[in-house]
């Protein structure tokens, strides 16, 4: 009898995943850098547990979940609720083009709207999940296009302001 050795999740049903992937945008070409998943489920909890995954620790740029001060590859957590946040750690960016990419799994029954918030433009982008979304952005010599709290994911719950993302792709040109 052949035993996994490990488990993705002690839930007995299935998940709400969120899955971003930090890329590096070449001309036409994107290369794949990093990557993290959030996951949500009714029996998680909020708070660093042995379901949830430490990030290793990277020389190239990396982008992990920054949770309780500690970085992590998967977070393991109960739904969100209106304006809970997902903190995003980005280091070691250099002075070029990258992308995050957003999918997600088992959204039939979402009832929340994710927004990327980007503090150095101050801005809010919807991010579909279903089709999902690609938000390109430039890091330049400003230490503020580089630090690495520079974007959270938002959650807003799905009303008339927050429909969902009618597009796949944005495009964010820096000054």
């Amino acid at each position: 009898m052949a035993v996994a050795p490990f488990r993705t999740s002690l839930s007995s049903t299935v998940s709400t995943r969120i899955n971003c992937q930090l890329k590096q945008l070449i001309n036409t070409e994107t290369i794949l850098l990093d990557g993290l998943v959030a996951e949500f489920g009714t029996d998680l909890i909020n708070g660093i547990d042995a379901m949830d995954a430490y990030k290793f620790k990277q020389t190239n740029e990396s982008i992990s979940i920054n949770s309780y001060n500690t970085e992590l590859a998967v977070e393991r957590r109960r739904f969100p609720e209106n304006n809970d946040s997902i903190f995003l750690k980005l280091t070691n960016l250099k002075v070029r083009q990258y992308q995050l990419c957003f999918t997600g799994i088992n959204l039939s029954r979402w009832e929340m709207v994710p927004l990327l918030y980007d503090r150095y433009l101050d801005s809010h982008h919807p991010i579909d999940l279903n089709q999902g979304t690609t938000i390109s952005f430039y890091v330049s010599q400003d230490a503020a296009s580089y630090s690495p709290d520079r974007f959270a994911i938002v959650f807003k719950q799905r009303a008339a302001d927050y429909p969902p993302a009618e597009y796949s792709y944005t495009d964010i040109r820096i000054r």
